[in-house]
């Protein structure tokens, strides 16, 4: 069982790609899979339609004691996830959180310092003590990431596109 997290459900880039994923997945495994956003946006819906997906903010209080909110995520999951996919650097903001479940995090980063500043400055150290792998989109990721937050080079993969696409996607004519 994965719990995929996004940070929220505009139209993004992780968005679409976390889309691709779910999608993918369903179609070639047997997980069971459910999408917690941490915020709404234009893909919500489109989300909803292919996974259980709820907003952090209609599951838990951001105020409530950790032990309720965990109760509240376990509850609706159906137990604790067998992995915690996070989908960018910018749900830092639950990394804490959800690494009380005692489920490994998998977290996919695609920012860089411009990006970690603006949505995620002040979650990083979370980000990275709860997180037990990382994918990184490019190896100027994976370089920033060693770099700027000490991560250990060996637990990055860096992944350029994380699922098959098909050869004319995206193609104009």
């Amino acid at each position: 069982s994965v719990l995929f997290v996004s940070h929220d459900a505009v139209l993004g880039g992780a968005q679409a790609s976390l889309l691709d994923i779910v999608k993918w997945l369903q179609a070639h495994t047997d997980l069971e899979i459910k999408v917690l956003c941490l915020a709404g946006g234009e893909r919500l819906e489109e989300f909803r339609r292919i996974a259980d997906t709820v907003l952090l903010d209609d599951l838990v209080s951001r105020t409530g004691p950790t032990a309720a909110r965990l109760a509240h995520i376990t509850a609706w999951f159906g137990g604790r996830p067998d992995l915690i996919y996070c989908n960018s650097l910018a749900t830092g903001r639950v990394h804490a959180l959800l690494g009380e479940l005692g489920s490994p995090i998998l977290t996919h980063a695609r920012e860089l310092a411009t990006s970690v500043a603006r949505y995620a400055k002040d979650d990083m150290g979370d980000v990275v003590s709860h997180t037990q792998r990382f994918i990184a989109c490019s190896p100027s990721v994976r370089d920033y990431l060693v770099t700027d937050h000490n991560v250990e080079a060996n637990a990055i993969d860096v992944i350029p596109s994380a699922v098959p696409q098909p050869a004319d996607r995206g193609r104009t004519e």
